[in-house]
């Protein structure tokens, strides 16, 4: 059962996501309100919004580094929900797309190693307007070793 708390906490999320939805529905014509919609883990939905709200005019790609680190559970989660029903892998290196080409979730051996920035193990949410050809937004978000117990 909520405590007066946490109710609060769930109507504030839930309005939060209403209106980014309908942001996002509005101002891409996507299929962002649904995207949102499904994430039911908080953290996965602070992520996705932060992925979401990096977008900005012009040709450079946007690289950032998410506020969240992510289970490997809810980097799955992640990937479910960034990408939509209909996703599928692209190549055999950790790379999935949406059925669109428009978003994509990359959990390759060097994100996983660390082997670049942010020189620790992580996973990438990417997204590139529906006629663009290269990706405009990059957002990393650091895998929470300590909550999983694994090492990566």
């Amino acid at each position: 059962m909520f405590n007066k708390v946490s109710k609060k906490v769930l109507a504030l999320s839930l309005i939060q996501l209403t209106l980014l939805s309908g942001v996002c529905s509005s101002a891409f014509s996507g299929p962002f309100s649904a995207l949102l919609g499904r994430a039911f883990s908080s953290k996965v939905n602070l992520v996705i919004q932060e992925t979401l709200g990096m977008w900005r005019p012009g040709p450079n790609m946007i690289r950032g580094e998410s506020s969240q680190r992510l289970t490997l559970s809810e980097a799955y989660l992640a990937r479910e929900t960034w990408l939509g029903p209909g996703f599928r892998e692209v190549g055999e290196r950790g790379v999935f797309q949406s059925e669109d080409g428009t978003r994509q979730w990359r959990m390759d051996p060097d994100s996983l190693e660390g082997n670049h920035s942010p020189f620790e193990p992580h996973f990438h949410l990417e997204w590139r307007s529906p006629k663009g050809r290269k990706f405009k937004v990059n957002n990393h978000i650091l895998l929470d070793q300590e909550k999983d117990g694994k090492e990566y």
